[in-house]
């Protein structure tokens, strides 16, 4: 009801075209930076298939029809006359798509039923009756009453107090996307605030449009980048999950299932590189007496001893694996045996050196090794890891705390004896 005055200017045709096209300018870079928000989380969504992306997508699908609207763009895109009549129902009917999608958005992405159950349903209730407005301004009849207005204005109010009571609760409570969302949601809010006073007479200026506009595509900006996030929080439990499925608990190295996998990659790898691999097959010696005199607690810390200072043996590319019990192997891609029986060699005296005195007893901790390369007639995960077996017990046969290796001749006289 209040009047709000005009400024009237008087432009030469130059000053007017340039002050118009730059109007222009502005608004396509709005309009694409929503568009270029809404590519973005399809694509995420044809790849996660989550519905939170597609409530994002129409959410702001439905600000791009208000920009539009505002601007005056839709008519020149529509380009009917039949279509002049509804512009200003439109500039009603997007707004309101955009509030209860914007809260539907909210409940999803903050995830508001952990953080703020009440909010939430509270919410709910709220978009069902924003998205009912928003239906029945298609009614030019109840489009133009005063009823309609003033129910939307105070769903509107009440939203925005809930709204920013749920965000602000959740983020107290650790929730990042609650952050993401406020960023996004209050400059917003209080660029809304300029815009009603410009309505009501208190503010004057293009400005206040511009900047009620842009407020938009910075909405859409960072809430993409917060949806963005969230999906890079998801990699990292997934990648964790799969670290702790493929992992020993209590050394940390690979277990034997992810061990298998690897060095088969790394075999298949050998046929494009023609390069050579080695295998060391560890045992620690007499584990079972240390256990049996010591306790299972410090036979624990022995193998928390193996696996560490094989690790400080190892290149970035080479692996650590516990087989089970006591027994570990190192894959070594691009790798020979003189390699593989150098490392193993390091390894072997570090436990010697190190494995004396476990937690103050006097342990005399030592390891045995086996080491293989990889050979024609090795081309499998389960032969390599066999064969440095075999060239492991050799070493235990020998006296134990010692490197060995096995020569073909000798390792397929041992599979025929092994086989009769």
């Amino acid at each position: 009801p209040t009047a709000a005055a005009l400024e009237v200017q008087i432009l030469d045709p130059v000053r007017y075209a340039w002050r118009d096209l730059n109007l222009v300018r502005l608004h396509s870079a709005i309009v694409s930076m929503l568009l270029a928000s809404c590519a973005v989380a399809l694509c995420f969504f044809l790849i996660l298939r989550e519905r939170v992306w597609l409530l994002f997508i129409a959410y702001v699908l439905a600000q791009i029809g208000y920009v539009l609207t505002r601007t005056g763009e839709l008519l020149a895109i529509i380009n009917s006359t039949a279509f002049d009549r509804y512009v200003w129902q439109a500039a009603t009917i997007f707004p309101l798509l955009a509030a209860a999608l914007l809260v539907f958005f909210a409940v999803e992405f903050v995830n508001l039923k952990t953080f703020a159950q009440r909010s939430a349903k509270l919410l709910h209730y709220y978009g069902v009756a924003i998205l009912t407005l928003s239906v029945l301004a298609l009614i030019p009849a109840l489009a133009k009453s005063d009823a309609l207005a003033a129910c939307a204005n105070s769903l509107l109010l009440m939203g925005v107090s809930i709204t920013l009571y749920a965000s602000l609760s959740s983020a107290r409570q650790g929730s990042r996307q609650a952050v993401f969302f406020l960023i996004a949601y209050l400059p917003q809010l209080l660029v809304t605030a300029f815009f009603v006073a410009q309505m009501r007479g208190i503010l004057s200026g293009v400005w206040v449009q511009i900047v009620f506009l842009s407020s938009y595509a910075f909405s859409s900006i960072v809430l993409s980048l917060g949806m963005a996030d969230q999906v890079l929080g998801y990699r990292k439990q997934r990648d964790a999950a799969v670290h702790e499925s493929e992992s020993d608990p209590l050394t940390g190295a690979l277990n034997r299932r992810a061990a298998n996998r690897a060095l088969a990659g790394e075999i298949k790898g050998l046929d494009i590189a023609r390069g050579s691999l080695a295998v060391c097959f560890f045992d620690l010696d007499f584990f079972k007496h240390v256990n049996d005199q010591f306790g299972h607690a410090l036979g624990d810390e022995a193998l928390r001893l193996l696996a560490a200072q094989a690790r400080l043996e190892l290149r970035s590319g080479d692996f650590l694996a516990r087989m089970g019990g006591e027994e570990f192997i190192v894959v070594l891609p691009s790798a020979y045996l003189r390699d593989g029986l150098a490392l193993a060699e390091r390894i072997r005296g570090r436990i010697e050196k190190h494995g004396a005195t476990i937690a103050g007893y006097p342990v005399n901790l030592t390891v045995s090794v086996g080491v293989i390369a990889s050979n024609p007639k090795l081309n499998s995960a389960d032969e390599l890891i066999d064969a440095a077996d075999q060239a492991l017990y050799l070493a235990k046969s020998r006296g134990r705390n010692r490197v060995e290796t096995i020569d073909i001749v000798t390792l397929t006289t041992h599979k025929k004896e092994k086989s009769r």
